[in-house]
């Protein structure tokens, strides 16, 4: 076949049907062909490291985090301005001397 046969092939309704069902069946799949992909590698191969990065990857598309250590550090800080009751002169409350009396 020639670039010219191609061109007037190309050029035919039922020849473009074909080939758009074809390109969105391929774009459509393309994200599950390749999730197969890593899993078809992840089981064959050689590398221990590439399987557990394979791995790694096909738990995290599934949902499935590894387990990580959690740390947390808290810090509380309060104040305290003291009470204000509105009064300008304070009030003694100093208990007064029984001798004095």
């Amino acid at each position: 076949m020639n670039v010219e046969a191609a061109q007037r092939a190309f050029k035919r309704p039922h020849v473009k049907r074909a080939f758009n069902q074809l390109v969105n069946a391929i774009r459509e799949n393309a994200a599950q062909s390749a999730y197969l992909g890593i899993v078809h590698l992840s089981n064959t191969a050689n590398s221990d490291r590439l399987k557990f990065d394979t791995r790694k990857w096909i738990a995290g598309v599934d949902g499935i985090s590894p387990v990580q250590k959690v740390e947390g550090r808290h810090h509380h800080n309060v104040q305290f301005g003291g009470f204000d009751y509105g009064e300008e002169e304070p009030i003694d409350v100093t208990p007064e001397d029984e001798e004095n009396q």
